[in-house]
This record gives structure tokens, C-alpha cells and sequence, in this order.
């Protein structure tokens, strides 16, 4: 997008997109249980904890410096903080579904100018079953391929040291 941090737009996107969506789809929508969820505050503990070790490391680089722990940290870390917040991305979304089949937010009903349709409700649905489990799969999986490519380099590096 800007270049703002070092990663693929699509990725980037992707990321952002989610987070947004579970903001505004399930949390801001109303007065719903996904607000006062204990899976609000895994959601949001994941999110607060991956940015900081994210950030940090941004940081820490401009200067040159690659502590170890906190390159593992960057590069390990989401193996644990990614399940924990997109369960409770998805429990979020789960948690607002009543609120949102009876409310009926953003959803649009025949008759009406334009003849169309749309069931926010169901697009929530979608989104749990076939958006998700896609998306995770390859948000995880370009995280291992950049944790493998990482501890790759430290590896090169540490043995071009050792010569």
C-alpha cells in the first residue's frame, strides 16, 4: 500500500480487512454479546501483543540491531498469537450472529428501488465458513514461509560468521 512496513500489499490488505471487518461487522454494529465476550479480550490481547513484537522489531532494525529473542519472537510468536486471535475473530463474529439475525444491520429487504438484496447475517455466515478457514490457511502459511526464509538467513549468516 504505502510501504509503511516491509510486507506484500495482499497480505497486508488481508490483515487489515479482517480486522476491520470483525470491528465493524460484529463489535460496532450494536449492542450485542460479542461486546462483553471473554473472547473480545483474546482477540484483542493477540492483536495488542503481535503488533508490539511487530513494531518493536521495525524499530530495533532501523537501528541495526537483531537481538535474538526478539527476531524469534518476531518470527515464532505468531504460532501462538495467530490461532488466539482469529478464534477470537471468530468467536466474535459467532457471538454477534443472534444480535445480528434480529436486528438485521446493514441488511437490505425486497421490495425496494433498487430490487436487490442483501442479508448481512448471511454474509456473516460466509465469511465464518468460507472466507476464514481460507484466509487462515494462507495468512499461516506465509508466516511459516517467512519464518523459515528468516532463521534461514540467521543460520547463513551465523555459519558466515563462524568462517
Amino acid at each position: 500500500m504505502l510501504k509503511i512496513v516491509p510486507s506484500p500489499v495482499m497480505t497486508t490488505f488481508l490483515q487489515v480487512l479482517s480486522r476491520l471487518l470483525v470491528l465493524y461487522g460484529a463489535l460496532r454494529i450494536g449492542d450485542n454479546p460479542s461486546r462483553t465476550s471473554p473472547v473480545l479480550v483474546q482477540m484483542l490481547t493477540a492483536w495488542s501483543l503481535s503488533e508490539i513484537i511487530r513494531y518493536s522489531f521495525y524499530t530495533v532494525n532501523q537501528f541495526d540491531k537483531k537481538p535474538k529473542a526478539l527476531n524469534w519472537l518476531r518470527y515464532s510468536g505468531f504460532m501462538i498469537l495467530y490461532p488466539v486471535g482469529i478464534t477470537g475473530e471468530v468467536g466474535s463474529f459467532y457471538n454477534a450472529l443472534p444480535w445480528i439475525k434480529e436486528n438485521k444491520p446493514w441488511t437490505v429487504e425486497l421490495p425496494n428501488k433498487l430490487n436487490i438484496t442483501f442479508s448481512w447475517y448471511n454474509c456473516v455466515w460466509f465469511i465464518l465458513l468460507g472466507i476464514y478457514p481460507y484466509g487462515s490457511y494462507v495468512m499461516y502459511s506465509y508466516m511459516l514461509a517467512n519464518r523459515r526464509k528468516a532463521f534461514a538467513k540467521e543460520a547463513a549468516a551465523a555459519k558466515q560468521k563462524a568462517l
